[in-house]
């Protein structure tokens, strides 16, 4: 009874722990919370499996379960010494045991069921600190090349802002300030739309590419696979694997 509302205490614990692990994880959950709670259920498992053994041990012993009985060791000690049928005469003890040991064996599936739990759990605490590590490298990235453009377009503001007159400012007045005004901008907003776009496209450029692979490579299989079949009289066989990895051609 103490293990079984130790496990049943366990799984409430991770279920309050991680809660959905698809939508609802909490954002305080740590490594730390999945750990204590893994080695909790090891603890549990460990003594779940030793009094499993030790139940196992007494179902082999029909001497012990048979002591069981002691009222009749009790009044009667000479039966277990003169009649050696009496025994085994231990069917209701037997019948206890075996239910101990079905029990135990469901509290172990239990805990084996709620630590795959806490494996999944962990991993996917793992993705998503992972996700947003990639998230925030993704940030710095861009800023990076938002703040080189920027840096570019004001050396050039600078040096036709600088006090020196060269006469290409008085050559399109007042065109040259318009014009590097609008490739300040210009700069700026490609440079953030690529920053933005530019690794959706490319993920997407090969997930079609992946589809466009496995597409080909079922159009190959196929028509070997069935050529295949047709000549080694409705059977693949070794030959038949040998032309669909080999040259495409069915061996004869």
């Amino acid at each position: 009874a103490a293990l079984k509302d130790e496990t049943r205490g366990a799984l409430h614990a991770l279920r309050l722990a991680v809660a959905d692990p698809f939508g609802g994880l909490d954002d305080s959950v740590s490594f730390e919370v999945v750990r204590s709670l893994r080695e909790r259920v090891r603890a549990l498992t460990v003594s779940v499996r030793g009094a499993a053994r030790a139940v196992a041990e007494v179902l082999d012993d029909d001497v012990q379960m048979a002591f069981i009985y002691l009222k009749k060791v009790h009044f009667a000690p000479e039966l277990y010494e003169q009649d050696p049928n009496f025994r085994s005469q231990h069917e209701e003890v037997e019948l206890l045991f075996e239910s101990y040991l079905n029990a135990l064996s469901s509290l172990q599936a239990a805990l084996e069921t709620v630590e795959y739990s806490i494996d999944s759990s962990e991993r996917f605490v793992a993705q998503r600190l992972s996700s947003q590590r990639n998230g925030l490298l993704r940030l710095d990235v861009t800023f990076t090349v938002i703040t080189a453009a920027i840096s570019l377009c004001s050396f050039i503001t600078g040096v036709f802002g600088m006090n020196l007159s060269s006469g290409v400012e008085e050559l399109f007045e007042p065109w040259p300030f318009v014009g590097v005004t609008v490739l300040l901008v210009t700069v700026i907003a490609g440079t953030a739309a690529v920053m933005t776009y530019a690794p959706q496209v490319v993920y997407s450029a090969r997930l079609i590419g992946r589809a466009r692979r496995k597409q080909l490579h079922v159009d190959e299989i196929l028509p070997r696979m069935m050529a295949s079949f047709r000549t080694n009289g409705g059977s693949l066989g070794n030959a038949g694997f040998a032309s669909l990895l080999g040259s495409g051609k069915p061996q004869q």
